[in-house]
């Protein structure tokens, strides 16, 4: 790939090389116009070849960790739908509803209701779901 790219970048160079002394026969406006262009073309091919390198390096670091990421197993203990455990002992400050089992519980507990699963503020954010949404009045 980066063969072509460099190949791609000689024949960029020629070609605004004839482009600026033909355009010149015709007006010095334009010549210089259209070396103006070709070099924004010539440093975009630059800028492409000098990055190709990071761009391969990461693609080959990608699927090296999508590999390492299929090798490492999930350990048993951990079931599907348990919610992270914390080892503070949050109160909810509003009710919170359950992830583990979807209750709405009351504000200033730390368990469910349901399933006695712990309340954790990072986890079960105390906002009410019970609150209406302000609409506003120019809504119909």
């Amino acid at each position: 790939m980066k063969k072509l790219l460099n190949i791609l970048l000689v024949v960029q160079i020629i070609s605004a090389a004839i482009t600026f002394f033909a355009g010149l026969s015709a007006s010095v406006l334009l010549a210089i116009l259209q070396l103006a262009i070709n070099v924004l073309i010539i440093a975009l091919t630059l800028a492409v070849i000098f990055n190709i390198d990071d761009i391969e390096n990461l693609k080959y670091e990608l699927t090296r960790l999508r590999e390492e990421f299929k090798k490492q197993k999930e350990p048993d203990n951990i079931k599907e739908n348990t919610p992270p455990t914390t080892h503070y002992n949050d109160t909810a400050k509003g009710t919170w509803k359950c992830i583990k089992c979807g209750t709405v519980n009351k504000s200033g507990t730390t368990h469910c209701t349901n399933c006695a699963a712990e309340y954790s503020s990072y986890v079960n954010p105390t906002t009410s779901p019970f609150a209406k949404k302000k609409v506003s009045r120019w809504i119909k």
